[in-house]
């Protein structure tokens, strides 16, 4: 893997410098976020789930769906974030070939995967 999300940093970008007595916040706006989730979440107005896209909806119905992948059941984030249970649903990796996105111009070899959750997905 070479990525930012990647221990260590991502290569060619340098080695991650140390800094000695870093604060906790670099900048006054992450301290606010953080005490603001931090309160939504006590006060149950917030989980992770909350913000869960939902742009992949309109791109699975109207490409071809290709199963890639049944990654198992887990919480389904839509309901989770309305707090209306964790109402478990199957998670899949959609394939999509990079031609049926962009065209005959996009390389043959490319595709792109998704994770979607099984309401998403609409027989093609």
């Amino acid at each position: 893997m070479n990525g930012v999300h990647d221990m260590g940093g991502m290569h060619g970008m340098g080695p991650i410098q140390y800094e000695r007595n870093e604060p906790v916040f670099h900048e006054p706006w992450e301290g606010r976020i953080f005490a603001l989730n931090r309160a939504m979440s006590a006060w149950r107005k917030w989980n992770i789930d909350a913000d869960w896209p939902h742009a992949t909806t309109a791109l699975c119905a109207r490409q071809a769906c290709t199963i890639h992948r049944d990654h198992g059941v887990h919480v389904f984030p839509d309901t989770n974030a309305d707090f209306l249970g964790e109402n478990p649903r199957h998670l899949y990796s959609v394939r999509f070939a990079a031609r049926e996105l962009w065209g005959e111009q996009a390389s043959s070899r490319d595709a792109v995967y998704l994770d979607v959750w099984e309401e998403y997905i609409e027989c093609a």
